[in-house]
């Protein structure tokens, strides 16, 4: 039973997956595994009593409620504010990389004070993870999902780790390749988690994430899922075809595009983008070119965004 103060380990919490495209997924996790893992990730960053972690991520979906479970976890505090102040004050921060991006523009930098700055939810680039770098940013890489109640990995940045790196598996925690898909093991779940993501393990045991199975992207760290997107899409009236794209984007890094073959009027677009959020939606809309009764090219499509 729940008494005061405490939460039952067997406790049930119910999370929305990043991927809200349309209607927002849930999924449950085990309060006994979301404290198992905080702990594991405490130690892999050092995060212990009179330390404070930055939050700055919300709290429904994994990435923030976890800053919570791991300051509870380590007798810690969970601070929330803005990121420019955040790495002013904490020992530790959680950020997606568009979050970094803005910080790195806004030339912040960070507090003697601050050891760990905890970079996922998408691809950073190399670009941006040298910058910080330079800069004195403590950067540590790491990889998850809502199904692994957050971080699974965790590895500290020096500079010189190949393209995707999301560090090393947390202890108890074992990932696996099959047909290209990470698959993960671990006190999160009774059964093997098939991620979506695409990977490869290399010798010294670290992931290395190459993008998605699904044709699905990030954007600003939310994941897009353009199959779902198109569905709704397909919903509104005149429209037969619809195609969603990942463009590149200097500050989000990826944002969905629409190819369609009836083109609504701007007030119906712009009903359906007030109804969801930013990554949920297409930032541009073009007509479909004539297939001649073909199903749409990606590939082509991709060509003329270019």
């Amino acid at each position: 039973a729940v008494v005061p103060g405490e939460i039952s380990p067997d406790a049930l919490v119910h999370l929305r997956t990043s991927g809200t495209t349309g209607e927002p997924k849930v999924r449950t996790l085990r309060w006994e595994a979301m404290l198992h893992m905080a702990s594991l990730v405490n130690d892999a960053v050092h995060f212990g009593p009179g330390d404070s972690w930055g939050w700055c991520l919300p709290c429904d979906h994994i990435g923030g409620i976890s800053v919570l479970v791991r300051a509870l976890v380590a007798s810690a505090v969970a601070d929330p504010g803005k990121p420019a102040d955040l790495v002013e004050r904490c020992t530790h921060i959680s950020l997606v990389p568009t979050q970094l991006r803005d910080l790195l523009d806004a030339g912040v930098r960070p507090s003697a004070k601050l050891r760990c700055a905890l970079v996922g939810g998408a691809s950073t680039p190399p670009a941006w993870i040298q910058q910080a770098l330079d800069l004195g940013w403590p950067l540590y890489a790491t990889w998850g999902a809502t199904e692994t109640a957050a971080a699974a990995t965790v590895g500290q940045r020096f500079g010189t780790e190949p393209d995707g790196y999301a560090g090393h598996p947390l202890p108890g925690i074992q990932l696996s390749i099959d047909n290209g898909e990470v698959v993960a093991c671990g006190p999160f779940s009774e059964h093997p988690i098939r991620t979506g993501d695409l990977g490869r393990l290399a010798e010294d045991g670290s992931l290395m994430i190459n993008g998605r199975r699904d044709d699905g992207f990030t954007c600003g760290g939310h994941n897009v899922r353009p199959t779902a997107m198109q569905a709704s899409l397909l919903a509104l009236e005149g429209v037969r075809q619809a195609v969603v794209l990942a463009q590149a984007h200097p500050r989000w890094q990826n944002v969905p595009v629409a190819f369609l073959d009836g083109m609504p009027t701007l007030e119906v677009l712009d009903a359906f983008a007030r109804d969801r959020e930013p990554w949920s939606a297409p930032h541009a809309v073009y007509r479909l070119p004539d297939m001649g009764g073909q199903k749409p090219n990606r590939a082509s499509l991709r060509d003329l965004l270019v």
